[in-house]
Parts: C-alpha cells; structure tokens; sequence
C-alpha cells in the first residue's frame, strides 16, 4: 500500500474536514472569538452608535468568508501551494461586498411547494 505525505500545514483543515466532532469545536471557537472580538470592538472604538447586531454580523461574514476560505483549500485538487494559504482567503473576504448586493429570480418552471 501506497500513502501520500499530507503536508503538516493541511492536516488541521483535513481532520476538521473528516471528524464532526472537530468541526464542532471549530463552530465553538470560532463563535467564542466573535464574541470576544465584539467585546474588544465595543470598548476600543466609537461605533457611532451602530447596533450589537449590525457589528457581530459584519465580524460573522468575515467569519464565514474565512470558512469558505478553508473549503476551497481543501477542496482543490492536488498538492497546495505556499500561495494557497493567502489566496483562498484573499478571493474569500473579496467575495464579501457582491454577496451583500446578491440578487436572485425564481428560475422559470413551477413554483417550489
């Protein structure tokens, strides 16, 4: 039987990817640091009197952007490169502004139940 060396830096996104209890404790941590951002947002910087919502959803889409940052790493096919690391993100947090102005019609055909 043959293996595949897994490089070191992969092998966290590929254990998430495979074990749910992993990933699990990555949603956990993930929230526990939004949290904790939104609190060190609140005390450092005059929001101008922004709501709690509009700021923890602004730290959620960096969040989530970061997540779809690590699928696409993940999901590429062969070996990454030490550019992929910067790149998934980079396209990631760019994604961010069209999908705030995302615009979506039904498809044509009957209407879902």
């Amino acid at each position: 039987m043959t293996t595949t060396a897994v490089p070191a830096d992969e092998l966290p996104e590929r254990l998430v990817a495979r074990t749910p209890s992993m990933g699990a404790y990555g949603l956990h941590l993930c929230d526990r640091t939004t949290r904790e951002a939104l609190a060190i947002l609140r005390r450092r910087l005059d929001l101008g009197g922004v709501d709690g919502l509009r700021t923890r959803l602004v730290l959620d889409l960096l969040v989530a952007a970061w997540h779809g940052a690590l699928d696409s790493r993940t999901s590429r096919p062969g070996e990454p490169t030490s550019a992929d690391p910067a790149a998934c993100p980079r396209e990631a947090f760019a994604a961010i502004p069209g999908c705030l102005t995302l615009t979506a019609a039904p498809e044509d055909g009957p209407a879902a139940p």
